[in-house]
């Protein structure tokens, strides 16, 4: 056996193999061996330690290989072993037709990965060939050859499964990736300029990240990549066609897309610019983008933006639907086309142009609905701009709104609408100095709100609610919105029942969102109780009332809070209550509530006098804790009577279930309440 001493400076493995191959001589006899002992081998992204490669007969026989330590990438791998069942080592070169890589085993569990592999290598020419067939029908090739004007690498993958190289990939240490490649690459370097050339096939590829907001599964793709390097710089083409998968990048998630996108550009290490690139696909129609980006400053330099006619309905589930839904907005369902251009600066958007034709949408609850928008948007950063917003059609519930024009005035992060009537039934919604100003940190807007009269038996008709009589009107000097909240600046006043219902301190927080918080006080002065009761079939009760509804907070549709108070207004007028309204205001006092009246009078009168009559209710915990105009023993007096014949209605139930007394107001108004008169 000859031995050669470890090398201390970095070497080619290639030189040690000739060297070994020179010892092979005409006519020396015996079998002989030879070990090559290294010490290190340091090409810079590749450092190899303890390196030893055993021949057992130079003539032709096995070989080993193995090595300490080999660092990669910034990863470390120990005790490597390869073998050749038979090398055939000549002055020309050396081959390897049967031979494995051995890699040690991840944990005390696991078994150690064992690789076949083949490898050809020629002295003369440096034109080398290597596979490794980690798997049946999986292999990964690798071939070069070097001449006098370069050197040519092409790489060919066969249903390779490259999740095999998350531990080459440190930036991908918490990602979980995996899936079949197959096609070749090729890598031609000359003195002047590099080439490379792709042609890659994407099977059942899946990947995701530890914290769940990015992940994609069953992928399919083909990939097409030609980019030529001159000095420092690269120019390249690409083409990718994503024909099948799904994929989940929070907030968004894509289904089978069927994505084409095209790509050229240049990239020299400080910038990266993007000539054309123009995506398509049946969710995201036509997407036409160019720029440049600055890496070092790692910001947009510029970019440009157009789409084509964007189908919404394919659009929305995809992009919009999850972006509103991240954000805590309504759940919409969209129809109609959309156009987008825009223009970017150091991350900043400078101009935009949004066209909208016949554009509708609707609330997944069936609250609200728009129909029939067509618009016309231009936006600059550092100009004003005149827009146009038209809706055919809008409805809240039932009733129709509409149409509705909106002349726009736009500049920067600012909006102003001076001034738009919109028809409202018989009557009109009048918006006054409408504006919109979008910060840093929150968006705000303010505005004034009128409601010309409109006729309460067609809104009540349209909205679904018992018909009501006289005129609906309201006065709102102005309105806001500060981020999450909306508030009024001053009262919100409204006619109705002959007389008006105020509204201060109102707040909405996230309006839109899924359990929107209010926040109000309301004052009812003067309503018409005859009218009142009549609208909601209550019996009949004349006079006037006032109200008071202290500290309201509601969560969604569910009260939490208030102290609310109806009384009989102050004033001299006809205070006259029918029989039905009696036992209908027994009824909200609950079990044991009674109606104090002799019944040889009640066999003779249908109405009767009143003193005063009203309620209180405070709301704690689902509990409200319940009382009348005074006390009386044990309970208190919700109806006191006065003249000729007289009645009284006493309560005695103090705390009563929210619910419970709503389920009472249902009974009440249905008329399936029974008279207790005792």
């Amino acid at each position: 056996m000859q031995r050669i001493p470890a090398c201390s400076s970095t070497l080619r493995l290639y030189a040690f193999v000739v060297a070994a191959a020179s010892l092979t001589l005409p006519g020396s006899g015996g079998a002989q061996s030879v070990v090559l002992s290294l010490g290190s081998l340091d090409a810079g992204v590749l450092r190899i330690d303890d390196l030893r490669l055993v021949l057992a007969n130079l003539r032709g026989g096995p070989a080993d290989l193995s090595l300490a330590r080999l660092t990669a990438a910034g990863q470390v791998w120990r005790n490597l072993s390869a073998r050749c069942e038979r090398i055939d080592l000549t002055r020309e070169g050396l081959a390897c037709e049967r031979g494995e890589i051995r890699l040690p085993a991840a944990d005390a569990q696991a078994k150690a990965l064992v690789i076949p592999l083949r490898f050809n290598w020629r002295s003369a020419t440096g034109a080398f060939d290597l596979a490794l067939e980690p798997s049946a029908g999986e292999t990964w090739r690798v071939a070069g050859v070097q001449a006098a004007g370069g050197r040519t690498a092409r790489l060919v993958f066969d249903h390779a499964d490259f999740g095999r190289l998350r531990p080459l990939l440190p930036l991908a240490k918490d990602w979980q990736f995996g899936g079949r490649v197959s096609g070749e690459a090729i890598v031609e370097r000359a003195p002047r300029d590099t080439t490379v050339k792709a042609n890659l096939t994407l099977d059942e590829t899946r990947f995701a990240d530890a914290a769940g907001a990015h992940a994609g599964e069953k992928i399919a793709a083909t990939l097409k990549l030609d980019a030529r390097q001159q000095g420092s710089r690269w120019s390249w083409q690409a083409a990718v066609n994503w024909p099948k998968g799904d994929v989940y990048w929070a907030p968004f998630f894509l289904a089978s897309p069927g994505v084409a996108l095209t790509a050229s550009g240049t990239f020299d290490g400080k910038q990266a610019a993007i000539g054309a690139m123009r995506i398509e696909g049946p969710s995201l129609g036509q997407i036409d983008a160019s720029g440049i980006f600055d890496i070092a400053a790692g910001k947009i330099t510029t970019a440009s933006f157009a789409t084509g006619m964007l189908d919404l309905q394919q659009l929305a589930p995809g992009f919009i639907a999850p972006l509103l839904e991240s954000l805590a907005g309504p759940k919409l369902a969209w129809t109609g086309q959309a156009r987008v251009a825009g223009e970017i600066r150091d991350n900043a958007f400078q101009s935009a142009n949004v066209t909208l034709r016949q554009v509708a949408l609707r609330e997944a609850g069936g609250h609200y609905a728009l129909e029939g928008i067509d618009a016309d948007i231009p936006w600059r950063d550092d100009a004003t701009t005149e827009a146009q917003v038209n809706i055919v059609r809008a409805t809240l519930g039932k009733l129709p709104i509409g149409p509705i024009a909106l002349p726009l005035r736009l500049r920067g992060q600012a909006l102003r609408l001076s001034q738009a009537k919109i028809p409202l039934l018989d009557g009109e919604i009048v918006l006054d100095d409408v504006r919109f100003t979008r910060g840093s940190e929150r968006s705000n807007w303010r505005a004034a709100i009128a409601v010309t009269p409109v006729s309460m038996e067609k809104l009540t008709e349209a909205l679904g609610w018992p018909r009501m009589s006289g005129i609906f009107s309201a006065s709102i000097p102005g309105i806001h919105q500060d981020g999450s909240t909306i508030a009024l600046d001053g009262a919100l006043v409204v006619q109705v029942f002959d007389g008006f219902a105020s509204v201060t301190d109102l707040k909405l927080i996230e309006p839109f969102g899924r359990v929107p918080r209010l926040f109000a006080d309301v004052e009812l002065r003067n309503l018409d109780l005859e009218m009142l009761t009549r609208t909601f079939s209550f019996g009949t009760i004349t006079g006037r009332i006032d109200g008071d509804l202290k500290g309201l907070e509601v969560a969604g549709t569910r009260p939490l809070r208030f102290d609310a108070r109806i009384e009989s207004s102050p004033g001299d007028y006809r205070k006259r209550i029918s029989q039905r309204a009696v036992q209908n205001i027994s009824a909200l006092g609950g079990a044991g509530a009674a109606a104090a009246i002799q019944r040889s009078v009640l066999r003779v009168f249908e109405e009767f006098s009143y003193g005063k009559l009203g309620m209180t209710c405070a709301l704690r915990d689902g509990i409200c804790e319940m009382g009348g105009v005074e006390p009386a023993p044990n309970g208190y007096v919700m109806v006191k009577g006065a003249g000729v014949p007289a009645i009284s209605v006493i309560g005695y139930n103090r705390r009563v279930d929210w619910e419970e007394l709503l389920a009472r107001l249902r009974r009440v108004t249905e008329g399936n309440m029974k008279p207790v008169v005792k």
